[in-house]
């Protein structure tokens, strides 16, 4: 792109000419005023008077400036040179197609390019930050513009205008909600330091060009800091008797789920899927069912609300087994509903539970987990989601942890600043820390106890109110007799039952029976081969860990539930049937009674 300054005029390639010059009439004082003139040639001319005037005597026409024997000279060449500076930057974005003609105009003016703070919040912030950053920005202005009573979109130049009414209204409201108990001054706070965020970022990338100040002033206010409650294991069991509808059980299973996650918010869980899925040396997992069984699954996530890199053991129980029910739970209640039918996530992936992401619809987002937001505070005794990620470091600080580990199991920073001995947080012994800090809280708290409440209580409700058996358990579509029909499981007893007209659609994606679906078919074979090799001259303790028992599980027993086969019925599928024929051939009961134990049958 070539440049030429000449007289009087700035020549910016050949598309758009910009003029700068004095206007020929004067003043009262004699003075002229700088005139800026745009010509693009497309039948696009617009004269912009700058309110900036000089006395043409000291006007130096080829350098565009006054000379210094001009009063005020410094001044006066500063605001020429500002003015200059945006001609080129608009031109720059007209060239490449980002601005029309009236947006050139408007930028040289000073003014924002956007329609709205709404509109650059929409295009500049969320393709220019992280997502977290953006949902945060979003939710918090429209915040901003509920309390000063305002559901239009505002423009940068009403707080160029009077940036100081607007904030002091803010501040009214803002004081008599905090008096109510309604706001706390902590929220207050994040509004004002988020708005002032917004300002500084839409100067940064030149969206407007004057900056907009917020006085000081306004930065606090007194009043009562929010506390987030904290909730031990036995307050929990008490809700989840109270559960008698499935909105009851979600709502508080959600709450369980947060809390089996390290504290995820809505946000993460309405994101995550088999894509961020990898074992502990950071392969992808995709579809590889030996992973599974081998408790070997690991979730890698950018927390919503930070972007802090999370790297999170998914454990086959109760975390995989609580989202496998969850799952059955919302595609029950959301997917025959028509404006959430498509956010039900597809059946063949285990891990999604909904398929969209919140930045695309804040409202819609809200929408959807209301109801549960509700139910969780008004049936649970004001219980919110926020505090689940509280309890679980309230539970690790019982347990001895330092802060920085806590903070590192919530999401607050990220895994890497575990140790400083290690500069990459997927270092195969930091994963290993992290994953005992979460595994010995979630047995402190008694997680496995509240899954099996959950589970039972799951199970009462869909017996008691007669729903579908598959919302518990299904090990998906099978054909049988030239029909479709899925596979339910409840207490050990299969069934396979017809496909329910409402759900038909979603049952018969699944392609999970399909050759080829699970990428390690082969592995498969070579697993069941190990876990079905003659076993006489294998120890019971050897025998137990085949079967996905711990090591010392059978230490002291005289009698073992040849149920402990139970785990592989929803993952063995269609070969159930042939592994556990296979495993009574290899005499597993003679194995056992030399060590002396008996089975139960």
């Amino acid at each position: 792109m070539g440049t030429n300054v000449g007289t009087n005029k700035i020549l910016i390639d050949n598309s758009m000419k910009i003029t700068i010059k004095l206007r020929s009439n004067r003043n009262k004082l004699g003075l002229q005023e700088i005139r800026i003139r745009i010509n693009s040639g497309r039948g696009f001319r617009k004269d912009y008077d700058t309110k900036l005037f000089v006395d043409g005597r000291y006007w130096q026409p080829q350098q565009l400036k006054v000379s210094n024997k001009h009063p005020n000279f410094i001044d006066i060449n500063r605001r020429i040179k500002e003015f200059k500076d945006r001609i080129y930057e608009a031109n720059n974005k007209f060239n490449i197609g980002m601005f029309g003609n009236n947006q050139v105009l408007e930028y040289i003016k000073g003014k924002s390019r956007f329609g709205s703070i709404d509109e650059f919040i929409e295009t500049s912030i969320k393709n220019g930050k992280s997502n977290a950053t953006y949902l945060d920005y979003n939710y918090k202005y429209k915040a901003f513009k509920k309390h000063i009573g305002r559901n239009t979109p505002m423009k940068f130049s009403e707080f160029h205008m009077d940036s100081y009414s607007i904030f002091a209204k803010f501040q009214r409201v803002c004081k008599q909600k905090i008096k109510k108990g309604e706001l706390s001054a902590s929220s207050y706070k994040g509004y004002i330091d988020c708005m002032r965020r917004i300002f500084r970022y839409a100067k940064k990338t030149k969206a407007i060009h004057d900056p907009i100040e917020i006085d000081n002033e306004f930065d606090f206010m007194t009043g009562r800091k929010k506390v987030i409650p904290t909730y031990d294991a036995e307050f929990i069991k008490r809700q989840i008797d109270k559960c008698v509808s499935l909105y009851d059980w979600r709502a508080i299973s959600f709450w369980v789920l947060m809390f089996n996650l390290r504290g995820f918010y809505q946000a993460d869980i309405s994101i995550i899927g088999e894509e961020h899925i990898e074992d502990s040396k950071q392969n992808k997992t995709g579809r590889k069912l030996t992973d599974y069984w081998r408790d070997n699954v690991h979730l890698y996530h950018p927390r919503s609300k930070t972007n802090v890199e999370m790297y999170v053991k998914l454990f086959r129980k109760p975390t995989l087994a609580l989202i496998e029910m969850l799952k059955n739970v919302c595609v029950y209640i959301d997917y025959p509903n028509a404006n959430r039918k498509h956010v039900v996530a597809n059946i063949n992936d285990r891990i999604k539970i909904y398929d969209y992401t919140p930045q695309d619809n804040i409202k819609f987002h809200n929408t959807l987990w209301k109801r549960s937001v509700v139910k969780l505070n008004e049936k649970f005794e004001g219980l919110t989601y926020s505090s689940a990620r509280k309890s679980y470091s309230t539970t690790a600080r019982k347990l001895g942890y330092t802060h920085q580990e806590i903070k590192t199991q919530i999401g607050q920073q990220s895994d890497a600043l575990l140790d400083n001995h290690y500069l990459n947080y997927k270092d195969p012994d930091m994963i290993e820390r992290i994953n005992e800090i979460h595994k010995n809280v979630l047995e402190s708290f008694g997680m496995q106890e509240i899954y099996d409440l959950l589970l039972a209580k799951l199970k009462d409700i869909v017996g008691v109110q007669q729903k579908p058996r598959w919302i518990v358990c299904h090990n998906g579509i099978h054909l049988v007799n030239g029909k479709r029909k899925i596979m339910v499981e409840m207490d050990g007893n299969m069934e396979m039952i017809p496909l329910d007209k409402q759900y038909k659609s979603y049952f018969l994606k699944d392609k999970r029976t399909t050759k080829g679906f699970y990428s390690d078919e082969k592995e498969q074979d070579a697993y069941y081969d190990s876990l079905l090799k003659p076993l006489d001259e294998v120890s019971s303790e050897n025998v137990a860990i085949r079967l996905g028992l711990e090591k010392d599980s059978l230490k002291g027993k005289k009698k073992i539930d040849i149920n402990i086969t139970k785990p592989y019925k929803t993952l063995a599928e269609t070969r159930l049937e042939e592994f556990e024929a296979r495993l009574q051939d290899y005499k597993l009961d003679e194995v056992l009674k030399k060590e002396g134990i008996e089975i139960k049958t």
